[in-house]
């Protein structure tokens, strides 16, 4: 069932097919990025979104450009899309996902550093507090 319930999700959100409700989705999933990034912004607290890609994205099955890349380069926020360190891995697919798309331990593990190391490139406002 996960599966099934997986390869649905999939098919609607990258193929655009979802019984006429994709323009929908893509407006509500607009503003809630739009309200996120004001949000932040009014709190003064750095959004750091994560992409994170199907199987099929980071084997060159399926696009890899999807609504989330468009939406947070247009609205200039900073991201990390995980297809290049799964890629980067030298893992098959077998050793990074489950069959439900889920990560395996070393999926988690790539998926672990790919942040640190992303994390330890940006600039972030100093706050006073000291470690």
């Amino acid at each position: 069932r996960a599966v099934e319930d997986h390869e649905k999700f999939r098919d609607c959100l990258y193929q655009e097919i979802c019984e006429g409700k994709w323009n929908e989705a893509k407006l509500k999933t607009e503003r809630i990025f739009q309200f996120i990034k004001q949000l932040s912004a009014k709190n003064k607290i750095q959004v750091l979104p994560v992409i994170i890609p199907l199987e099929e994205q980071v084997f060159g099955r399926e696009q890899t450009e999807t609504l989330f890349h468009q939406i947070l380069r247009r609205d200039e926020i900073k991201f990390l899309d995980l297809t290049q360190a799964f890629r980067d891995s030298g893992q098959s697919g077998r050793e990074l996902f489950l069959a439900d798309g889920h990560w395996t331990a070393k999926g988690h593990e790539i998926t672990a550093k790919a942040v640190v190391d992303w994390l330890q490139t940006l600039q972030f406002p100093q706050t006073g507090w000291k470690n």
